[in-house]
Formats: structure tokens, sequence, C-alpha cells
């Protein structure tokens, strides 16, 4: 492979892709020119150990950059101190795309890259994102585990330097191009990748410009690409950071122009082709949901039922409960990144026994099972706490919802089954505690409320009470799974025309298995 110095005759050339930036930018489109990449800087990574690792993982950066053929690398440094000394924790504050994209704007940069570092039982889990700076584009992530040393720390770094470094590479191989047309001269074209990169003399490149790209609304995330290929040009000198082609054939009316992105290299002078399709991903790449989640319980508990009446005579007072199960199905659809839709449905049954309060005696009449059904269909908006989409966030919400409780009705023993219809206003949080972990809280009531008895028990409801109280934890399985453990009450209550009251409470343990899509 030649890797000697460029020869005399290209001299022109080379000079004119230094000056990529002033000649021919207007003849290409304007996502080349957005997605350049080509000045980068490395914000000073933050870790949960005392930030011991900010200078290793920096250096390992500064190395791999500074040895690129595609990028410059640019000293953030003197950024340290204005964005670790802020009121708000700096963690949080590499959150804030806006603060991002001055910190971008100051140094006149195309990108940001942004590492955490969590110390774990164990292991290191590194978290690396890139930031296109000109619409503040998340375009590209890596998240990977490194081994806590066993026997000291004699090597480490130079292992943790060197897991930073495959880091960056596989994060860059999940961007469908490998570099771009840095000068044109004539029939000379010049691009910023070489031997360094696995280019061979001899090697075809395959050239194409950025149609469009798609965004996720909620993530601000690019999640497709759009190219038209432009042609197909053929390396025919190069040195270690820059290669010299010749157009070997074009498509369609459009002309090579400055920043069209090289795609594929088609290799002559390796033993494989070399292509800038992104590599499968690794077992722990986090592939963020988009569109929402389906949500499956299978709770236990008891339940509790009183029936109480003071204007008959004799008093009337019943107790009874039992202890159950239920199944519940919830479904959430993110019409828009605050905006979201839900839908749920849930069955349980129950055993039952009954107490007669004035003679404190069992029934032996009514017992057996009873049911429970629960059927609620709305919406709500969210707040976010930070520019994180799974960071701390509250919500709140409205909607219908219906609940029944249901048993084998018997007059004589003051026994019928009880549903309430409520028009329900709710809020909600969310607190992420540490990696992996956080609380979950909902509280929601009824208003507009309808209450009716599966027998003609009582009369006509006209004081009616319908809440809900959730709080659990969480734990992240997966990229798309969450188990949940939490306590829910449910309590129903009404007061009736002639003087009866009946009220419903359950008390259940409900592990959940969330699934993101």
């Amino acid at each position: 492979m030649k890797t000697s110095s460029i020869s005399f005759k290209l001299l022109p050339l080379f000079l004119t892709s230094m000056l990529a930036g002033s000649i021919g930018t207007q003849a290409s489109p304007v996502y080349d020119r957005e997605f350049s990449m080509e000045k980068i800087g490395v914000l000073k990574p933050w870790d949960n150990a005392d930030q011991s690792f900010a200078e290793l993982v920096r250096a390992a950066y500064e190395e791999y950059f500074t040895d690129s053929s595609r990028f410059r690398y640019q000293d953030l440094s003197r950024s340290d101190s204005l964005l670790t000394k802020s009121k708000i924790p700096y963690n949080r504050v590499i959150d804030d795309v806006q603060v991002l994209q001055q910190v971008g704007k100051s140094f006149k940069l195309d990108g940001l890259v942004r590492t955490r570092i969590f110390r774990e039982r164990g292991f290191y889990e590194v978290q690396m994102d890139w930031l296109n700076l000109p619409k503040g584009d998340w375009i590209t992530s890596e998240n990977f585990h490194v081994q806590e040393p066993q026997e000291g720390l004699v090597g480490f770094p130079d292992r943790f330097k060197t897991e930073i470094k495959d880091g960056i590479t596989r994060m860059l191989q999940k961007i469908p191009f490998k570099g771009q047309i840095t000068g044109i001269d004539n029939d000379w074209i010049t691009v910023n990748i070489g031997s360094s990169d696995g280019v061979y003399k001899g090697d075809a490149l395959i050239v194409q410009t950025i149609e469009d790209v798609r965004r996720h609304p909620l993530l601000k995330q690019v999640v497709d690409w759009k190219f038209e290929r432009v042609g197909q040009i053929k390396v025919e000198d190069l040195d270690r950071h820059i290669a010299f082609c010749k157009v070997i054939e074009k498509d369609g009316p459009r002309d090579f122009a400055i920043m069209q992105k090289v795609t594929s290299i088609l290799s002559t002078g390796g033993t494989t082709p070399v292509s800038a399709s992104a590599p499968e991903p690794k077992k722990d790449d986090f592939d963020r949901p988009r569109t929402g989640w389906v949500m499956a319980s299978l709770g236990a508990g008891s339940q509790k039922r009183s029936y109480a009446n003071t204007v008959t005579s004799p008093v009337v007072g019943k107790d009874g409960g039992g202890f159950g199960f239920q199944a519940d199905v919830q479904a959430q659809v993110w019409l828009t990144k605050h905006w979201f839709g839900e839908l749920e449905f849930m069955q349980g049954f129950m055993g039952y026994s009954q107490t007669d309060l004035p003679t404190s005696t069992q029934s032996t009449t009514v017992g057996g099972s009873g049911g429970l059904g629960k059927f609620q269909i709305g919406g709500g908006y969210t707040f976010y706490g930070s520019p994180d989409f799974f960071g701390p966030r509250g919500w709140v919400k409205a909607g219908y919802r219906r609940t029944s409780f249901s048993y084998t009705d018997s007059v004589a023993e003051y026994l019928a089954g009880l549903s309430v219809g409520s028009f329900i206003l709710g809020i909600g949080g969310d607190l992420p505690l540490r990696p992996g972990w956080g609380l979950q809280a909902e509280f929601d009531f009824g208003l507009l409320m309808s209450a009716g008895e599966s027998s003609a028990l009582s009369g006509a409801a006209n004081n009616v009470l319908d809440t809900r109280f959730y709080f659990g934890a969480y734990y992240w399985m997966g990229p798309k799974f969450k188990l949940y453990g939490g306590l829910e009450l449910l309590t129903l209550s009404a007061t009736f025309g002639g003087g009866a009251t009946a009220s419903q409470k359950a008390v259940n343990f409900v592990p959940s298995l969330m699934v993101y899509f």
C-alpha cells in the first residue's frame, strides 16, 4: 500500500481540499452541510465516582480524534468551569441541548460528544452520545460495560482508554457514511478518508447526497436517513488521512459537490469490501423507545366491603371481604413528546365472606366468590424535569373510568355489587434514583360520578366517591423492558337516598412488566 508523501502534481488539489469551507459549498444540499461533522468537541465526562475518570476519558478522545482523518478536535477545557459551577448539577446541564448549542456556537463546532460513566457493582457502564449542533439532533450513541479490575489498578487506565476508543469507533460506524468530499478540481476529487481508514489505491467509493432525515418528535434523534446516489469515484492516490480520486461514473443530472458523503468503500486492495452501513448492535446498545408502551400486571391482595343503614330499624351493618387476584393490561401511545393517550382493562376475582355487625355473626347464606373489573380511557400531558426523556417527570391526565365489584346478590343479606362511572382527573410522577432504578407514584379521583347497585337494594345514589392511589418502584431490565412492583389502593363509596351507604376498598400488590415500542 502506498503511504509516501503526496506527489507534486496533486499539490493544487490538496490545497483546494484545505479550502473546502469556501469552495463549492453552494453546490451542496442543505443536509450535506448540516451534517458536515468536521469540527468536534468533547464535553467533560461525568461519572458517579468523584469525577475520577474525567481526565482519562478526555485523553482517550483527544488521542482518537487528533489521529482521525475526518474530524478536527477542539479542546473544550475552557468551558469546564462555566458548566460545572452552574447552580444546576452538571449531569443535568449536559442534558440541556440549548446550553450545549451555546457551547458549540462559542467554539464554532459542528458536533459535541457527551459521556457518562456509572460505577455499578463489578463494572462501569459507559454511555456515549453524539450531538449534531446545527439543529440539536442526537445522531448516534453507544452503550457498553467495562469490567472493574479484580486485582489492583495496574494496566487498567490503558485498558479503559482502549475500551473508550473502541466505543467511539462503534458509535461512528452507526452513522451511515464514512467520510465526505472535501475538494473538487476539474476531474479530481479529494475525500477526507485515507489509508488509516482502510482505503487502498484502486478502491471504488460510492458517493451519495443526503436528501432527507427523519427526526423522532419526542427524543430529538435522527432515526432515518434518505440518500440519493451521485456516482462512483476511484482512488488514484492517497495518504494517511486523504484520498485523491477520479470519477468512474455519475448517476443522473446531479454533479459531485463538496460535503457529499462517501457511503461505501468497494475494496480492491483489501480482502473484503468496507461498508458504512451500521453494524449489528452490541447486546447492550440502547435502542430507545419511540411510540409508547404496553404493560401487563398480575396482582394479588385483599378487598373489603361495608354496608350500613342507620335510618332503618333495626340498624343494618354488614362487613365482608376476601383475598383475590387480578390481571391488568394497559397501553400508552405518545402522540407528541408531551401529549399521550391511554387505555386500560382489568379483571379480577376474590373469595368473599360477610359478617353482620350488630350481632357479630358470620353469614352462612352468602359467600363464595366475587369479581372486580375496571375499564379506563383517557389522555394526558407530561412535564419534564430535564431534557432527558426518561429523566424526572410528572404528568396530569383526564379520562373516563368505570369500576365494578360484583357478587352473588342477596337482598336479605344486603349484598349487591357496586359500579361507579367517573370522569377522572389525575397527577403522577417518575423519579429516577440511580441508573436502572426509580420510583413512581400516581393519584386520581373522580368527578361527575354516577353509581348503581346490581340489585335494587338501596335506591338512587346521591353522593359518590372514586379514588385510586399507586406507589411503586421499577427497574430497567433492558433497553425496552421495565419491571415494576408497587401497591395500588382503589376506593369506591356511595350514599343512597334511603340513608344507606356502601363502600368498596381493594389493596393489591401489583408486579408489572412494561414493554416499550
